[in-house]
């Protein structure tokens, strides 16, 4: 067994170097990680792969298959005290609402996440889930709010240079929602509210990100 699961544990890390840059090898790669780990069956890494799946399903839109299985993956996180598989079926879930344009679901699917990204203390997870409670607040016409909130992401990405740009669905769906937060308030008011985040503490972006009484109409 414990060949198959150094083997099982090297295609993962295939899988998603080759999601990082783009590679139509990622999904293949998931599925024959998460199967071998289904054969040695230990149940924290079976799950482990199986996010790393999800996420490239996510990022081919395959929502219908993500849902129910992220909340397979996030029963079998809790099962096991996994908070990291557990944040991220949080934020497939979340993404999936995003997608659809269901953006009030995603805005309490976003924040659960960056709850649980807060033990960790992985600051860089902190920042995307930022992001994507951002998007969510500019599909629900918090043009101002998004855009700081996208600004005090992205410096927070810069800092601990982490660069995002190679994953196109995501990247897509940062242009597509700031975009309208964009086009809704006109330059140069996007500029200064995107700016303003920037120049913001990081600590205090997360907060105001939890903060579900937050509008577009508050200033950082």
């Amino acid at each position: 067994m414990g060949r198959t699961q150094d083997v099982a544990s090297a295609l993962i890390d295939l899988g998603w170097g080759c999601f990082v840059s783009g590679d139509a090898d990622a999904r293949r790669l998931m599925e024959e990680g998460l199967a071998l780990q289904q054969t040695v069956g230990n149940p924290r890494l079976v799950n482990r792969a199986r996010i790393g799946l999800l996420q490239v399903l996510v990022s081919l839109g395959e929502t219908e298959i993500v849902e129910p299985m992220a909340h397979e993956a996030m029963a079998a996180a809790v099962a096991t005290r996994d908070l990291h598989s557990e944040h991220f079926a949080h934020h497939f879930l979340a993404d999936c609402s995003l997608i659809r344009g269901e953006c009030d679901i995603a805005l309490q699917r976003y924040q659960r996440a960056l709850e649980l990204t807060l033990e960790p203390g992985d600051r860089a997870e902190t920042a995307v889930e930022i992001q994507g409670v951002a998007m969510s607040q500019a599909g629900m016409k918090q043009a101002a709010q998004a855009l700081r909130l996208g600004g005090a992401a992205a410096a927070e990405l810069d800092a601990v240079a982490v660069d995002l740009s190679g994953i196109a669905f995501w990247s897509a769906l940062l242009e597509r929602f700031f975009g309208q937060a964009r086009a809704a308030l006109g330059e140069p008011t996007a500029t200064s509210a995107w700016k303003e985040g920037r120049q913001t503490g990081f600590d205090y972006a997360v907060a105001l990100a939890l903060d579900s009484d937050a509008t577009g109409e508050r200033s950082i």
